[in-house]
């Protein structure tokens, strides 16, 4: 009953305030996206770093267990936080509070994000649209699954918690019929938790609703291992029952302070804010996305899966007097990163060192600076980045990087380095090359009678040519690769080697059985000028263009 007057009390204050904040729908608030259509469950594991390793070592499982970086307890399992440690505590204090707390180094994050890959593949059994918060979160749009499956996920009773603990029966319904959606998407989300701790060992708190707002305010009401949904007749009393601005996801500090500066610090106040306040503070674009935000409107999208931009790594260090000391901390964190680099598989095509460092005036600031590397460095497979040769190109790069930024300061004092890689690429091409597709003849003579000795018959637009790799050979050397690309050269087809070329001196029969690329080989023997030794052949075809690029590359 106190949350019913609660939601009552506030929509009579907005009315009676109508002449200062109007209604949302009178503002343009809430747009025909949004409605209540869509299920959309916010995934959360339950003390992620903790829970991966007792999972990695099930010892651990009945110990309070904290997770290290640097002098800060991280995160800690539930058993730690009952004996007082909490998110982000100095280890000091930590031991102080908890002597038997068990310690354990989790500044290798490859382990974590490994778990973090597995729960994402097995959210996009179920749909595409799979959006990752970090490691531990994740957004899933079910909305279709639901759809196609509405009969199987019929369960006698709703899944999981309703939001203030209310009887479904005493919920105001709502006239566009989601109700029902959204107690199938439960049992989705049961369902799915399920197969989570089963197949991976995490337990996951989960929030479902229609829109991603709601549903990442809704999941961790009932941490541990628990789930919570809410109907739309109760969204007045959720945001009232949130009252922190900071718990809204996308108002930070900054828009925290400018709120404040007008005297706006709960939603309920933000609500009842005149929009021409707000407009002395912030565009309209975003004055309207904040008034959204503050009624619990939320019309984005949950996005289609993609992979990582870019990949990365940041270490904080003790402080860095001297360049000449940036190197062993550089070639440390390119190690890392590396091995992120090689489990994606992708070859980047940029990179970026940053730092933070006191600046001139003693300020603790970060900068960073990134300049574009060939796909070519890597000769074709991003494994190679651990050689000698290529670390070593890499770390002096990253070092020239590193010298434009520290070259204004009277004195270094580097604190952090980091170091990601961008413009990630897949592999398009045959082999290790990247000038050329996949079905690209490597050797001319390999192809069949499509009369093409290079390329296929597909739309040349479609074929892939590495334009950071073309960028840096040679002018005449570019026109060559350009001019092989454009106007490929005939060649004879495969019957044609079969029944024509077959050398004199060899029998037809053995001949034909053998590869197609020794046949051509010594059908040009056979054919080369009087007086030209079959050593001198081989110095003349070495010289190519494409034998070359094949070497570097391949």
């Amino acid at each position: 009953m106190t949350h019913f007057r609660t939601s009552t009390f506030l929509r009579i204050a907005k009315k009676r305030l109508a002449m200062i904040s109007p209604e949302p729908d009178e503002l343009g608030i809430i747009t025909p996206d949004e409605k209540h259509g869509h299920v959309i469950i916010h995934f959360d594991i339950d003390c992620f770093y903790a829970q991966v390793e007792i999972v990695r070592n099930p010892t651990l499982v009945d110990k309070p267990v904290g997770v290290q970086q640097r002098t800060l307890v991280v995160t800690s399992n539930y058993i730690a936080r009952e004996r007082g440690i909490y998110k982000c505590m100095p280890v000091i204090d930590a031991l102080n509070a908890c002597p038997e707390l068990v310690l354990i180094n989790g500044e290798d994050v490859a382990p974590y994000r490994e778990y973090a890959e597995k729960i994402t593949s097995l959210l996009r059994e179920y749909s595409d649209r799979v959006e990752k918060l970090g490691f531990d979160e994740n957004f899933v749009d079910v909305t279709e699954y639901v759809s196609q499956n509405s009969d199987s996920l019929t369960a006698k009773e709703i899944q999981g918690r309703i939001f203030q603990e209310k009887n479904y029966e005493d919920i105001q319904k709502c006239e566009c019929g989601c109700d029902q959606l959204l107690i199938k998407g439960a049992t989705l989300a049961k369902t799915i938790r399920e197969r989570i701790y089963k197949e991976i060992g995490l337990t996951t708190c989960a929030g479902v609703s229609w829109n991603k707002l709601v549903s990442k305010l809704l999941s961790p009401m009932h941490k541990p291992n628990n789930q919570t949904i809410m109907f739309p007749s109760q969204l007045d009393s959720l945001m009232y029952f949130i009252s922190d601005l900071k718990k809204i996801p996308g108002i930070g500090r900054s828009t925290l302070d400018k709120l404040s500066s007008i005297g706006v610090t709960t939603i309920a106040e933000l609500q009842l804010c005149n929009l021409t306040d707000l407009d002395r503070i912030f565009d309209r674009a975003t004055a309207l996305r904040l008034l959204k935000l503050s009624y619990g409107i939320d019309d984005s999208s949950v996005k289609f899966f993609e992979k990582n931009k870019s990949i990365g790594v940041e270490d904080s260090i003790k402080p860095i007097t001297a360049f000449s000391q940036c190197k062993e901390k550089l070639k440390i964190v390119l190690k890392r990163v590396s091995k992120l680099l090689i489990e994606d598989g992708r070859v980047p095509t940029s990179l970026k060192v940053s730092i933070r460092y006191k600046n001139n005036s003693g300020d603790t600031v970060r900068d960073s600076r990134q300049t574009a590397i060939t796909s070519a460095l890597f000769r074709g497979n991003v494994a190679n980045i651990c050689l000698p040769e290529v670390e070593e190109n890499i770390l002096k790069k990253s070092l020239e990087l590193t010298k434009k930024m520290t070259q204004p300061l009277k004195h270094i004092f580097i604190t952090l380095f980091g170091i990601s890689f961008g413009k990630l690429i897949e592999k398009k091409v045959l082999g290790n090359s990247f000038f050329f597709p996949k079905n690209f003849e490597r050797v001319v003579g390999e192809s069949s009678c499509s009369q093409t000795s290079r390329i296929s018959d597909e739309d040349p637009s479609d074929v892939y040519l590495d334009e950071t790799v073309l960028s840096e050979l040679p002018l005449d050397l570019k026109n060559e690769v350009l001019s092989s690309y454009r106007s490929p050269k005939s060649v004879k087809c495969q019957n044609e080697f079969e029944t024509q070329d077959c050398p004199n001196n060899w029998d037809p029969e053995v001949y034909k059985s053998l590869p197609v690329d020794i046949r051509e080989e010594l059908a040009l023997t056979s054919k080369r000028p009087a007086g030209e030794t079959l050593v001198q052949k081989q110095q003349k075809r070495q010289k190519s263009i494409l034998e070359f690029l094949y070497f570097c590359l391949g």
